[in-house]
């Protein structure tokens, strides 16, 4: 049977029968019993079980401001015939001896705070003691760290650990395993509690502010592998929580070892002192079922979907202009974040069970997410990619900013947290600058990362490289073997890059970029846009206003920004050449494409390019024309 519980425990001197002999005397101090068997039993022998080793706080009983000195460190020496034996630990203790003559006794388990600063806190004749949500061990009783009880005898006389507050009892059955179970109340059952034994029944009070309490039952290994408590279809197991006597509003979560959550409720919850209170029904764990968002609902199909929240999703299978793609299966192509280390699989913690079925692509992302981006993909029998969307995991909501009337997203396109220098700490800094994108192309690339050097890093994909990117070659996708640039795609559409999301065009060959249109700006050609819908790429125009309301430029630990007209942030990122593949710049400059085509040379897309002299002197900005087969940052503009 597993057990689950925080106990809040007080004792009355009633206990004490008195009918021991005078204790033995050991190094001055006097050696402490404690009834293993009296301890709890009132609650269907759920007894705590000292190990040896275990500690436990001893005051002397004093009522008065000398207590703070009559505070004793014991440790237990052994048990036998259900008698735990503990002896005085002057090591570890306030005070340097220990009268041999304590009458009356107060002790805890475990032993109080250390610090004799929070001690005092609380005047003369309290305590102060960290509770602690934990598991409880069928055969040890009390798991360390345990948690805390209360006992009192007079001299000469055994402790007995006795309850103060109430189980609920809740049976869990089915063939899942259990790694954590979350309990909400909406009283305080959780954080430091304060014993004052100046009374006759020295008892236990919350006053910390936690109203949650989970409990771990998962077990991390080097590997991965986690193993939780194992259900079972017959009899169930049985899961212990101590609540404090009263009228309580819980909620329970309960976890299985592959992240499925079940929730469950109880209302007008009554829990007595030193009894148990049972479920009044036996639970089948069966995950909740979370509603499906439909991310294109309405008729808003776009090349980019953003997700902020865990949950359920599904997209239709269309193009932005409604065109629909009908395949036989939906495959994700590549992934980035920091949950990826270059191994062939699609981590879990960003993304699971993708799907399609009735023209609809669906998938799961669980809780605790890794933010980043996943490119998932529709493929005919044949396994030939027929288009592809970009999934965006963002860690919290994306805010619009606006200046100069121009209302711009906070952060770049791909970016799964909002960049800041002034954080000066890598994992933010690297995830805020987003993804890449070739001028005129809907499938995105992914972005640098290193900016603390200004040698060129690694092409993305590999499994030694910083960049933290995943490619799927284990589906047989064709085009998607392997990282390619400067390739033939075998057309200009934004349909032909669609085919090949792994590969950087090549000069004049970049999708969605015709020579011959010198009017069409990259989010008017059909299907190319990469932003999400209501967004498109910022145009030279608008970066010209922002830029004349001002620019700042800062610079921590390597890492750096532009701020435009004081709101508008673009991180510092450099670009990914078209020719390696590889992201160079990324320590000394920021490249941004924009939405205008260039009229005069046809290879070529309008960007803006912010310049550091090194990597703390910013030094100028550049309107000008860049290769379209070098892939650069994108901020959207709000359409």
């Amino acid at each position: 049977m597993a057990l689950a519980a925080i106990i809040l425990v007080s004792c009355t001197k009633e206990n004490s029968n008195n009918t021991n002999p005078e204790p033995e005397i050991v190094n001055g101090a006097p050696v402490l019993k404690a009834r293993i068997a009296n301890t709890k039993t009132s609650l269907d022998g759920l007894a705590l079980s000292f190990m040896v080793g275990d500690q436990i706080t001893v005051f002397n009983g004093v009522k008065d401001e000398s207590n703070h000195h009559g505070v004793s460190r014991y440790v237990c020496t052994g048990i036998s015939a259900g008698v735990a034996t503990f002896a005085f630990d002057p090591g570890n203790s306030e005070c340097a001896t220990v009268d041999a003559d304590i009458d009356p006794l107060i002790a805890t388990h475990p032993q109080r705070s250390a610090s004799t600063a929070e001690y005092e806190a609380y005047g003369a004749g309290t305590v102060k003691i960290r509770m602690v949500a934990g598991p409880i061990d069928t055969d040890n009783g009390f798991a360390a760290p345990s948690l805390p009880i209360i006992a009192c005898a007079d001299a000469g006389d055994a402790l007995d650990f006795n309850l103060t507050v109430g189980l609920f009892e809740v049976v869990l059955k089915g063939t899942a395993s259990i790694a954590t179970i979350a309990l909400t109340s909406n009283q305080n059952i959780n954080g430091d509690a304060s014993v004052d034994y100046t009374s006759a029944t020295p008892a236990l009070t919350m006053i910390g502010t936690g109203k949650t309490n989970t409990y771990r039952y998962n077990h991390d290994s080097g590997s991965g592998v986690t193993s939780g408590i194992a259900l079972n279809e017959s009899t169930g197991v049985k899961f212990y929580f101590g609540l404090p006597a009263g009228t309580h509003n819980v909620k329970f979560v309960f976890t299985d070892t592959d992240g499925n959550t079940m929730t469950k409720t109880a209302e007008g919850l009554t829990i007595e002192r030193a009894k148990i209170t049972r479920s009044k029904n036996v639970l089948s764990f069966a995950p909740d079922v979370a509603p499906t968002v439909n991310l294109s609902e309405g008729g808003k199909y776009a090349n980019c979907y953003v997700v902020k929240a865990p949950g359920n999703y599904e997209l239709d299978a269309r193009k932005p202009d409604g065109t629909l793609v009908s395949g036989s299966n939906a495959v994700w192509v590549w992934a980035s974040g920091e949950k990826c280390n270059g191994a062939a699989g699609l981590p879990v913690t960003m993304m699971k069970d993708i799907a399609y079925d009735n023209d609809k692509i669906s998938f799961s992302v669980p809780e605790s997410y890794g933010v980043g981006n996943v490119v998932l993909g529709v493929v005919d029998g044949s396994s030939n990619l027929l288009y592809t969307w970009h999934i965006w995991l963002t860690s919290d909501d994306i805010e619009d900013v606006t200046a100069g009337g121009i209302t711009v997203m906070d952060r770049n396109l791909g970016a799964g947290a909002l960049y800041d220098v002034a954080l000066a700490t890598n994992a933010p800094l690297q995830a805020g600058k987003g993804n890449f994108y070739q001028w005129g192309r809907k499938d995105p690339f992914p972005g640098g990362r290193n900016s603390s050097t200004g040698t060129i890093e690694a092409t993305p994909f590999g499994t030694t490289n910083s960049q933290y990117n995943v490619i799927n070659t284990a589906a047989s996708i064709n085009n998607v073997s392997e990282w390619a640039a400067s390739g033939d795609l075998g057309g200009v559409t934004a349909e032909d890059g669609a085919s090949h999301p792994v590969t950087l065009a090549a000069s004049a060959k970049v999708p969605g970029y015709d020579s011959s249109d010198k009017t069409t700006p990259w989010c008017g050609r059909t299907n190319a846009n990469p932003c999400p819908y209501g967004y498109r790429v910022m145009n030279k125009s608008e970066f010209s206003t922002l830029i004349g309301l001002g620019v700042v430029a800062s610079n921590y630990n390597n890492f750096g920004q532009v701020k435009l007209a004081d709101a508008v942030i673009l991180p510092r990122a450099g670009f990914r050449a078209g020719t390696t593949g590889g992201s160079q710049y990324g320590q000394t400059s920021a490249r941004y494409y924009c939405n205008d085509v260039s009229e005069t040379e046809a290879t070529k897309g309008y960007a803006y390019k912010f310049d550091w002299s090194n990597t703390s002197t910013y030094s100028s900005y550049t309107e000008t024309t860049y290769n379209a087969y070098n892939a650069c940052s994108v901020r959207c503009v709000k359409q």
